[in-house]
């Protein structure tokens, strides 16, 4: 089975000291590899996880995800998904554990093509080729060592195989490595009680996955200013992943606010026009008033989402 395998490499580019203020940089990578899935040996009671030494200071969040040429429409939607998963992951975890620590995490959504942004936190790429050999994605990040403050922008690259990727394959991708930016390390252990841990080296490529417990966990305590190397779980969470649930974004905890800068209804106006384009040449009418069909329809449920 193809599984992606995630190796961390931690690079110190700079150790002259300005000011008393190291600036430090770590890479992180994923990597495609056929091996079959095994069972981690690690006990699930003490399942750890690595906290990187960074957290965000001020919000939300700016992506800004980078339409090149080796991208499609759907990628900006996979990306988008992966983000609204920590979210609604995060918004979930703030209401079954009545803690809020993590209600000041929102974010603001750009696309270069669709309302771009120079004011950017975190950069989403694509690429045509792996990376290096084996290496699908790759997030690098610096922060500040005394005020543990994230310096931007964090960097996440992937590869879309020159725009074969599937959209599952992307936002997979971008869902492991969003928790890097967000402060992650990796966990030591594959599975939760429910479901594969989303922050372990290596995670299926062909099933959606979430955020676990001991992910949300480690980042209260991050964002707490708690920046301990490695975090476990206290015995009252169970080490689950976190589904989010369906009303959290009616329901937001306190002092949380939606994703913002949205633009969605933009973004399904240029994958409509994409659709359109396709199609227009093959001189099938019928083919056209169809795509327009399922597009009205598609912001027609924007719109009554927004209501």
């Amino acid at each position: 089975m193809f599984i992606k395998s995630v190796r961390k490499v931690a690079t110190l580019i700079d150790r002259k000291t300005s000011l008393g203020i190291i600036s430090l940089l770590l890479i992180a990578s994923v990597s495609l590899v056929t091996i079959p899935v095994l069972k981690s040996h690690a006990s699930l009671s003490s399942a750890s996880i690595e906290v990187i030494g960074f957290h965000w200071t001020k919000f939300p969040i700016k992506i800004l995800v980078d339409m090149n040429q080796w991208s499609i429409s759907d990628y900006a939607f996979a990306v988008r998904e992966a983000v609204n998963v920590w979210q609604m992951s995060i918004w979930t975890y703030c209401s079954s554990f009545n803690d809020t620590t993590l209600a000041i995490l929102n974010f603001a959504f750009y696309v270069s093509d669709v309302n771009a942004t120079t004011d950017y936190d975190v950069f989403i790429t694509f690429t045509a080729d792996e990376i290096s050999t084996d290496v699908v994605g790759l997030t690098s990040y610096q922060w500040n060592p005394v005020s543990h403050e994230a310096q931007l922008p964090v960097t996440i690259n992937l590869t879309t195989y020159s725009r074969t990727a599937s959209h599952l394959f992307v936002k997979n991708i971008v869902m492991h490595e969003f928790g890097h930016a967000l402060g992650l390390g990796h966990a030591s252990t594959q599975d939760t009680q429910n479901g594969p841990e989303l922050m372990y080296y290596s995670t299926s490529a062909e099933r959606t996955n979430y955020p676990s417990t001991l992910d949300l966990y480690a980042l209260c305590m991050v964002y707490r200013g708690n920046f301990k190397q490695s975090v476990q779980l206290p015995a009252n969470i169970p080490y689950e992943i976190v589904q989010p649930k369906t009303d959290v974004l009616s329901d937001p905890p306190p002092d949380s606010t939606h994703l913002v800068s949205d633009d969605l209804s933009a973004s399904i106006l240029k994958a409509f026009f994409d659709a359109i384009q396709q199609v227009w040449h093959t001189d099938q009418t019928y083919l056209v008033v169809l795509v327009i069909s399922i597009f009205v329809l598609i912001i027609v449920r924007v719109i009554d989402r927004k209501k």
